[in-house]
């Protein structure tokens, strides 16, 4: 019924007696419930606890990847309307701790992002560019005095040839801008052929990255091990690159929106974008002539 990876992950699971078969049927033979080891928020690791300093009320969690991000200190963190700031981050017991604050502003931190490729499992041509698909770690740092987080997982990623790109009329000092503009339009896109969310996926655009020789667009997965959206973005072959082209082309904005190569989770603040050498490059990635 559930095809054979279940099968095979059920026989790894009576190998380490987590479960027991019994008159033909698996029963799990610990004494805890087993759905309780597994958490329905979140795929990558501990959860981080929200505390109120005044009240020690707990107010919410989130997880280790969105920790960095959300809760680091002197965040802007809201509550069911009410403002608090974060007054301290403890990665050792994985307590946020939060106080109220009337500040009129917002935060939403700057980090770089690195990525080494490990492999590729798939390799393809869309449209006419070289796709792969494969394992990367990503290292990401908030530019903090937070450390820098790492994460082994999976990513598809895109070869921006020379050719493509001088067939896109792309020249050297319109790659960066082109490139992250097709990118995050790619993670907009993504949930169309995965069932995702964009806050699953991550992205990563160069001019010239040191494992490939070439500009590339990753998209990556944001939990350990993968989770199989790049996946079904790699084999989607040509749909998904048809789909982020047409919703960056008949966006009616003038130089790019939220709507189409915008992003709220980048960050460098949406910066370089450029919408019209993203349609440019796309079209050249699937071999068409640039409208």
């Amino acid at each position: 019924m559930f095809g054979e990876a279940a099968q095979a992950s059920a026989d790894a699971l009576v190998e380490r007696e987590a479960l027991v078969l019994r008159r033909g049927l698996l029963h799990h033979r610990g004494r805890e419930s087993p759905h309780r080891l597994v958490d329905i928020r979140s795929a990558s690791g501990a959860l981080f606890a929200i505390v109120d300093a005044d009240t020690g009320a707990l107010l919410g969690t989130v997880d280790e990847a969105r920790a960095y991000h959300d809760v680091h200190p002197g965040a802007v963190y809201l509550h069911q309307g009410t403002q608090f700031e974060v007054a301290e981050l403890d990665l050792a017991r994985a307590v946020a701790v939060v106080e109220r604050s009337t500040a009129e502003y917002y935060t939403q931190p700057r980090h770089t992002t690195d990525l080494e490729v490990l492999g590729a499992d798939l390799d393809a041509t869309v449209g006419v560019v070289p796709a792969s698909f494969g394992g990367v770690r990503v290292i990401d740092e908030v530019e903090l005095t937070l450390p820098a987080q790492t994460l082994v997982t999976k990513a598809l990623w895109w070869l921006l040839t020379p050719e493509v790109l001088r067939a896109g009329g792309i020249g050297p000092t319109l790659v960066p801008g082109s490139a992250h503009a097709a990118e995050h339009a790619a993670i907009g896109l993504l949930p169309l052929v995965a069932t995702c969310d964009r806050w699953d996926i991550g992205g990563l655009s160069t001019p010239l990255h040191p494992d490939t020789g070439e500009a590339t667009i990753f998209i990556y997965d944001g939990y350990p091990g993968g989770a199989g959206i790049a996946e079904r973005g790699h084999r989607s072959g040509e749909r998904l690159l048809e789909a982020t082209l047409e919703a960056v082309h008949l966006c009616p904005c003038a130089r790019g929106c939220p709507s189409c190569i915008q992003s709220p989770k980048c960050g460098n603040g949406n910066e370089p974008l450029d919408k019209r050498g993203a349609v440019h490059l796309l079209a050249a990635m699937l071999g068409r002539e640039p409208s």
